[in-house]
C-alpha cells in the first residue's frame, strides 16, 4: 500500500562499508603499538591522587588520537602486556572522573578496542575481569 521512502538497509550499509573504507585509505594510520605507548608516557603520578590538569588533557588527546585512528580498522596489533596494563588501569581511573567528556572518550576507545578484537577480550578478562557484552 505505501511505496518506499528510500533505499534498503542492506543498501545504506553497503554504501556505508564503501564510504568508511575510501575514507581509511587516504588518512595515514599510524601503528596502533605507538599509540599506546604514547599513553602509557604521559605520567600520572599515582592512580589513586589526584591527576593534574596539564596530564589529564595530555592524555585524553592521546586517547581521542588512538580512537580515531582505530575506526574502521578491523584487525589490531596486540602491544605488550606491560602496555595495556598502565594503560587501561589509567582508563579505568578516568571512567571513576565525573566530567561527562572524560567519561564518553574512555568509553569510546574501550568500545573500539573489545569489540573488535577477540585476543585482546580474552586478555581483558583474564587480565581485568571484564567481560564484553554484545
Amino acid at each position: 500500500m505505501y511505496g518506499k521512502a528510500g533505499p534498503s538497509r542492506p543498501q545504506l550499509r553497503r554504501r556505508g562499508r564503501r564510504v568508511r573504507q575510501t575514507t581509511i585509505e587516504h588518512e595515514p594510520l599510524l601503528p596502533y603499538a605507538e599509540l599506546l605507548e604514547d599513553l602509557a608516557e604521559i605520567d600520572f603520578p599515582s592512580i589513586e591522587s589526584n591527576v593534574d590538569e596539564e596530564s589529564r588533557t595530555a592524555f585524553f588527546v592521546a586517547l581521542n588520537k588512538v580512537a580515531s585512528q582505530l575506526k574502521g580498522r578491523h584487525e589490531l596489533e596486540l602491544a605488550s602486556e606491560e602496555l595495556f596494563t598502565v594503560v587501561f588501569h589509567k582508563c579505568f581511573y578516568l571512567l571513576n572522573n565525573p566530567q561527562s567528556c572524560v567519561r564518553t572518550i574512555v568509553l569510546r576507545i574501550f568500545r573500539l578496542l573489545l569489540v573488535r578484537d577477540r585476543v585482546l577480550q580474552q586478555y581483558l578478562h583474564h587480565r581485568f575481569d571484564i567481560v564484553v557484552l554484545r
